[in-house]
């Protein structure tokens, strides 16, 4: 009886040893990775990593707030015509033109286009046109665009504020206070509002002042060899013209002696009086 119940212990025991055993070898099979394996997880997180990385700067660079403004003169044949050309690859762009002075020798635009097909406009005018001149100027508002619509955002909470507390106000006095305060914030959000609006029209649409000149075209200058009659002719007017001046001259000059002579007889009388006395003070 005895090493029967020694038998059925000991048997227990390697049954419970052995399944502790299968247990920590399924365990331990299911943790195991195969190196392909971990390799292949490991490069799937870095292309994700990556492809983040990339798409947060995408999302950057579009949320940048770049302002473009361009100044380009041009030399046309026709200033009318080139103007009128001009005009319609801008609306063709989906851009118009905010101001035009034209005349018949130059003109004067300032012309917006769209700040994602502006080069495209810029690229135009180098193609079809005579470009003598071409400036480019790119201001980045995007920290100080940022800022304003952050001081926007505080104003309007703010106004909230200020409308609940102009609701539970009893008193006449209490009321104005109120007031006076939602119309000082409100006007601050006018101010940062009408900014805003304008930079946003800045940096969707960019400027592009445009300068149109005519083409001067210098005429050849033609030397031509006087004939013989033609040579004479002009040597007679010469002496001729010549002759008239010295005649001119010599009645000038007579006339002018004789319309001052009285003052130069006195002026002559007053010299050689006082010459005399000088000379009888010296003997």
């Amino acid at each position: 009886m005895f090493k029967k119940i020694i038998l059925i212990l000991m048997a227990s025991m390697f049954i419970i040893i052995s399944g502790c055993a299968k247990k920590e070898s399924s365990t331990g099979s299911s943790n195991m990775v195969s190196p392909a394996a971990d390799a292949s997880y490991t490069s799937s997180q870095e292309q994700k990593s990556v492809y983040k990385n990339q798409v947060n700067q995408d999302t950057i660079l579009q949320d940048k707030k770049i302002i473009q403004n361009f100044q380009v003169s041009i030399i046309v044949d026709d200033v009318k015509n080139a103007a009128n050309e001009i005009g319609s690859k801008a609306r063709l762009l989906g851009g118009f033109t905010e101001i035009e002075e034209i005349t018949e020798y130059g003109s004067n635009s300032s012309i917006r286009i769209p700040s994602q097909k502006v080069d495209l406009f810029i690229e135009y005018l180098e193609k079809s046109f005579d470009v003598i001149n071409k400036n480019k100027n790119v201001e980045n508002i995007t920290d100080v665009y940022v800022d304003n619509d952050a001081r926007l955002k505080n104003l309007k909470a703010e106004e909230s504020q200020v409308l609940e507390i102009l609701k539970k106000a009893n008193t006449v006095d209490e009321i104005l206070k109120v007031q006076t305060e939602l119309y000082r914030v409100r006007g601050e959000i006018e101010v940062l509002e009408s900014r805003k609006k304008t930079w946003d029209r800045q940096v969707d649409y960019s400027t592009v002042r445009l300068n149109i000149s005519k083409k001067q075209i210098v005429s050849d200058k033609k030397i031509n060899i006087l004939s013989s009659n033609e040579f004479f002719n002009s040597m007679g007017k010469g002496f001729k013209n010549t002759f008239m001046y010295l005649v001119l001259t010599f009645q000038t000059i007579i006339i002018f002696l004789f319309s001052n002579l009285i003052p130069f007889a006195i002026l002559a009388g007053l010299g050689y009086g006082g010459y005399k006395a000088i000379k009888k003070k010296k003997k």
